[in-house]
């Protein structure tokens, strides 16, 4: 169900910005149920028996397809690349993992795991492109004051649970008598779980499934969640959470979530100290600070645009922008830092009609004012200004202004002397090679949406819609670099 949910919330994007979607799988009835219950109109196809590969190529064909999204770890699929048809990859670290135009692992921290496959992949990585409902993203959950009923929970782990860790969940809830409990599990699975809760049981409201999780979540104080697509969905809507890791694909996102403070970590296989680790989280949850801090942290890490940009970077595949591998350093061009020396050449390239005409400000500056700007940008260690050379000419300027703790945006201003000469493309590589390290970066462009020839280099250099234009017509381009970029440069 995670991976259809994600699917899901993909094809919701994209139909409403024109797309015709399809969404083909191995599902079973009751998942084709609740997709119509949940997204009525969406077309669903069940592939059914035989090869897979053969299946969906007949289905692409017969639908005269453009892109091809997968979300599977069937490795029936690793190798399959059909002709005339761009493919977008969606990953959990090294599950799901297979060649692709686009790679997508919406997990968090998924820059530091991301394993290239070839130099010349398009990835979006990390929190910032994690598929959330629109149900989900337009829920604020209040916390309130300490209630003075019983905290209201619901256990929710998943469709999978090889360890059988609800039963042990739920028991241990039940410990504690001011709790109203709900908890949603497969239907094959419930008698045996009620059985295990024997006089217990009428304590516990059981469901198969809800066609309408985001108000059932609502409802509650708190969620126990496996750590899988549903933590998201409760981060983004601030609903106070405890985390279990239940699979082994959810092992990278549930310790990356304990060391960001989101969500109360339950523990992960073979659950040892659970009990104990429950009891304190529903001591929490009775906090009305740990609650604001604990909504808090999950908004901040989920802004919502995650199908947006999935689905922007669709569209810019299919229009054909960007080059198929991204360019590289032109052998006569190198990096240094500016120096103070070089204000008077700044001064110039800033002030001229070109130059001016794509900036956000298209007003000459003062001399005055540019050696002040140029002196506090020297000086800053949150600012890097590059004077790019062809020999011992410079030829270009890139800036690395940085917005975040991994963010930092460019900056180009090529000499007036040498626009036109088709020298864009290795300015911004050698640029980057230069501010290559150890650490992940998410490198940024903002363009007007005017400037097609900004645009076209940014894209043809792998960077993919990150933020939509905004009130001026400025939009954001990003793409990761990663510490392997560097000695593949």
């Amino acid at each position: 169900m995670g991976h259809l949910m994600r699917a899901l919330c993909l094809a919701e994007e994209a139909t409403s910005r024109g797309w015709d979607v399809t969404i083909a799988g191995e599902f079973g009835g009751r998942a084709v149920e609740h997709v119509a219950a949940l997204f009525p109109g969406q077309e669903i196809v069940e592939l059914g028996d035989g090869p897979l590969q053969l299946a969906l190529s007949t289905l692409l064909a017969e639908r005269s397809a453009d892109l091809l999204h997968l979300d599977t770890y069937d490795e029936a699929l690793d190798s399959f690349r059909p002709p005339s048809v761009l493919t977008s990859n969606m990953q959990d670290g090294m599950f799901g993992r297979r060649p692709a135009d686009l790679h997508i692992d919406a997990n968090l921290d998924a820059e530091h795991r991301y394993s290239a496959i070839s130099q010349s992949d398009r990835v979006l990585l990390g929190s910032s492109v994690v598929q959330v409902r629109r149900e989900m993203r337009a829920i604020h959950h209040e916390v309130g004051e300490r209630p003075t009923r019983a905290p209201r929970v619901l256990v929710v782990l998943g469709g999978t649970d090889p360890f059988n860790i609800t039963p042990q969940v739920v028991l241990a809830l039940l410990k504690h008598p001011r709790i109203h409990l709900t908890v949603i599990c497969r239907p094959e699975a419930q008698p045996e779980l009620l059985r295990s809760l024997g006089a217990d049981a009428h304590r516990v409201k059981m469901l198969s499934f809800t066609n309408d999780l985001p108000r059932l979540a609502d409802s509650m104080d708190a969620v126990i969640s496996a750590a899988g697509t549903s933590v998201w969905d409760f981060a983004s809507a601030g609903i106070p959470m405890a985390i279990v890791a239940v699979t082994e694909n959810q092992l990278p996102g549930y310790s990356s979530c304990a060391q960001h403070g989101i969500g109360f970590p339950l523990g992960t296989p073979p659950f040892t100290g659970l009990e104990d680790s429950i009891g304190a989280f529903l001591a929490s949850v009775e906090d009305p600070g740990y609650l604001r801090d604990s909504a808090e942290r999950g908004r901040s890490a989920i802004d919502g645009l995650g199908a947006w940009r999935v689905v922007s970077a669709w569209e810019a595949l299919v229009q054909g922008t960007g080059e198929q591998t991204p360019p590289i350093r032109h052998p006569q061009l190198r990096a240094r830092r500016a120096l103070a020396s070089d204000a008077g050449r700044l001064f110039e390239w800033r002030n001229d009609s070109s130059t001016r005409a794509v900036s956000r400000s298209h007003k000459p500056i003062a001399w005055d004012e540019h050696v002040t700007w140029m002196g506090r940008v020297l000086a800053d260690e949150h600012r890097q200004l590059l004077i790019i050379e062809h020999g011992d000419e410079p030829v270009a300027t890139v800036r690395w202004d940085r917005l975040g703790d991994s963010a930092w945006e460019a900056s180009i201003t090529i000499a007036p002397s040498y626009r036109g000469k088709g020298l864009g493309k290795s300015v911004l590589a050698t640029g980057e090679h230069w501010f290559a390290n150890s650490s992940p970066k998410l490198l940024l462009a903002t363009v007007h949406r005017s400037n097609a020839a900004s645009r076209r280099l940014f894209l043809g250099a792998h960077y993919l819609p990150h933020l939509p234009a905004d009130s001026n017509g400025f939009e954001t381009l990003a793409k990761w670099q990663l510490p392997s970029d560097h000695s593949s440069s």
